[in-house]
């Protein structure tokens, strides 16, 4: 791996790429402070204390919400579905639902008293309510997540897949979304385990993946899934722009949108290690500069981007602040072949425009 010399210049671009990224983001300032140096389960309740409590809107509202949070970007007026490749119209909505990514069922509604875990509360929490085609909602039922044979499911739309679960440790009936969904969905049920964590009676089915504590609160196949699907399928530009929206509803933010390699340090080999937001340095990428990175998870060595950069500079800087690439650029691409497998921030900056960008390097 080709490394340059980390000077106090290329420390100062780091600060200055994890500043621009964080106000890409809308992250406003200080708002994981209460979680910075902590891990394991007390980082996760830090992250509680945090997004809680939240302003609570009506279930029956979300219609009225979802055309600013859940809009396709090439078109307003559709509806961006995860569960299907339907195209369907805020218009006509007829066909689809309001669907508990993380089934309602699994929660004893009537039994939970807890002063931020109100059944109303995460009954109508945005960060776990998506539109949903309404044939792969019913297919879907309160089923888990994992990932299914497409061989012998029993309901395949070419997005969602239901059927027997083939991930080690769960073998009933399962759920398995698009790939591109995956860290979606992962993300979502993370927040949820964390959001709720003082929920104590979460239905003892075997399919539940969460169960009673504040930690872990997901059951350990559970963990190994979603994070094996966070670090597969890295945040989206679609997850932050809603991230954004549903703060400016709701008033809190999905953390593992915001900082996903957070989900490591809580559940993961980092467990252990103090996370600070700077010195993970994995950030979302910057939407409103051009040109700028396409797509997140990079699996053929290059990093492709929307237009011409010959003659940017660019950076390419490690989790830990260290930066590990730079030059200039030709035509639409920088290769990153040379790179070891991770998480990394590229940074371009050309005369008239710069953008700072995520992604995962798996060539």
């Amino acid at each position: 791996m080709k490394k340059t010399f980390f000077s106090k210049v290329a420390f100062s671009l780091f600060v200055w790429i994890v500043g621009l990224s964080s106000v890409t983001a809308q992250i406003p300032t200080g708002y994981y402070n209460a979680a910075e140096g902590k891990t394991g389960a007390a980082l996760k309740t830090a992250l509680y204390g945090i997004i809680n409590p939240h302003t609570v809107i009506s279930y029956n509202d979300l219609w009225n919400y979802w055309p600013t949070t859940d809009c396709m970007t090439s078109n307003n007026s559709q509806i961006w579905d995860m569960y299907s490749s339907a195209v369907t119209y805020f218009s006509d909505h007829s066909s689809m639902e309001k669907e508990h990514c993380a089934p309602k069922s699994w929660w004893n509604e009537d039994n939970i008293v807890t002063s931020t875990g109100s059944a109303s509360t995460q009954y109508s929490d945005m960060f776990n309510l998506y539109p949903s085609n309404g044939t792969a909602n019913e297919a879907k039922l309160n089923y888990p997540l994992s990932e299914v044979n497409a061989t012998t499911a029993t309901f395949n739309n070419g997005s969602s897949k239901v059927g027997t679960s083939t991930f080690s440790g769960y073998t009933g009936i399962a759920f398995e979304p698009a790939d591109e969904y995956k860290g979606d969905f992962a993300r979502t049920y993370l927040y949820m385990a964390t959001c709720y964590q003082t929920i104590t009676t979460w239905n003892t089915y075997d399919y539940c993946m969460f169960q009673s504590g504040t930690y872990p609160t997901l059951k350990p196949w559970a963990i190994s899934l979603l994070l094996k699907w966070s670090a597969q399928d890295p945040v989206s530009t679609k997850e932050t722009t809603r991230n954004n929206k549903v703060y400016t509803i709701q008033k809190n933010r999905n953390p593992y949108i915001d900082h996903p390699e957070l989900v490591d340090y809580i559940w993961g080999t980092k467990n252990g290690t103090n996370w600070t937001s700077t010195a993970a340095a994995i950030k979302n990428e910057t939407t409103d500069a051009q040109p700028h990175l396409v797509g997140n998870k990079i699996t053929s060595g290059k990093l492709q981007f929307t237009g011409d950069i010959s003659n940017y500079r660019y950076s390419i800087i490690s989790t830990g602040g260290e930066v590990v690439k730079q030059g200039k650029a030709t035509g639409n691409e920088i290769s990153v072949s040379d790179i070891s497998t991770g998480f990394y921030l590229v940074k371009i900056a050309g005369t008239n425009s710069s953008s700072v960008s995520r992604f995962w390097n798996n060539h």
